[in-house]
């Protein structure tokens, strides 16, 4: 269980989405919208693998799945980037998301 989640985290902390966003130029603002296929190109292209964004029923951005296959175990693999369609890779999204800064507690 301790190797699952030393890998998770490792891989969460090499997929850092606000960042790949920022450096696409998106940002969260509470009043713009994004085009969905911009938000997908700037994670894709930053990760090299396919994202599978999901959005609330408002349209606003809140899951980011980045989809790769593991050669190997899962502890020592070597996880490959998947470019292509396969079962289950649509959105939620609708064509426009609103990318909303996160907010505190009490604020």
């Amino acid at each position: 269980m301790v190797d699952y989640f030393v890998r998770a985290f490792g891989l969460f902390r090499m997929l850092d989405t606000y960042h790949a966003l920022d450096r696409a130029g998106i940002t969260p603002d509470s009043k713009k919208t994004y085009a969905l296929v911009d938000v997908q190109a700037a994670l894709e292209q930053y990760s090299g693998s396919r994202v599978i964004l999901k959005c609330s029923r408002h349209g606003v951005l809140h899951e980011a799945w980045y989809v790769w296959f593991v050669k190997g175990s899962l502890q020592s693999g070597e996880f490959v980037p998947a470019r292509d369609s396969f079962k289950g890779d649509h959105t939620s999204c609708p064509s426009q998301v609103r990318y909303l800064p996160k907010r505190r507690k009490g604020y």
